[in-house]
């Protein structure tokens, strides 16, 4: 059991607009409408390890994305979805409690993590709970990436260009990196193509 100040407070980044892609990546059938992109990667973050779930979205797919989640996800809406990422992250910022457990940071669209993932992660953190933690597969480093809420103003003084990880690049030794054997993790879907590529099959 975990306790509950210590409970991760996740932001899932579903606010793209899948320009690429063509549609929503959030709402993707994962491996159906019913069961959505968005829907499996909140599932992936098991309920005994969270204190508060916070998705970001884009104005046009809010109340789609709303409906398929369970009621105690908090819903922040990013205005400028065109934005990048870290305006994203910024506004899930907004939601959490910034005395609170660490926040762990992870888009949508890359499919792979599972609890095991995040509960290394997680137990990681509970041994060094004043540094970022980031799994790496093959030397290069993935999500979600974990960060104490002390980096939260680090964050926010992130200025035009950069994105979150100027803070890792910051702080080189304040990042703990942990192996992980599954080369899928470093995949995300950004084109049609990708997503055939890597969809589930019923």
């Amino acid at each position: 059991m975990v306790c509950a100040q210590g409970r991760l407070q996740v932001i899932v980044l579903a606010a793209g607009s899948g320009r690429r892609l063509g549609r929503d990546k959030a709402l993707l059938s994962w491996p159906d409408a019913e069961w959505p992109l968005v829907r499996h990667v909140v599932a992936q973050f098991p309920d005994e390890r969270v204190a508060r779930l916070v998705v970001v979205v884009n104005p046009g797919n809010e109340a789609a994305v709303r409906a398929v989640l369970p009621g105690n996800v908090h819903i922040v809406v990013n205005p400028e979805p065109g934005a990048d990422m870290l305006s994203s992250v910024r506004g899930g910022i907004e939601a959490v409690d910034a005395a609170g457990g660490p926040l762990c940071v992870h888009p949508v669209d890359v499919f792979a993590v599972v609890p095991e993932l995040v509960a290394r992660l997680h137990e990681g953190w509970r041994e060094r709970p004043d540094d970022i933690h980031v799994p790496t597969v093959g030397g290069k480093r993935a999500h979600p990436l974990i960060l104490p809420t002390g980096f939260i103003p680090a964050v926010q003084a992130i200025g035009p260009g950069c994105g979150l990880n100027k803070v890792l690049r910051d702080n080189p030794r304040r990042v703990v990196e942990h192996l992980w054997d599954d080369q899928r993790l470093l995949l995300d879907i950004d084109t049609p193509a990708d997503y055939e590529r890597y969809r589930p099959r019923n």
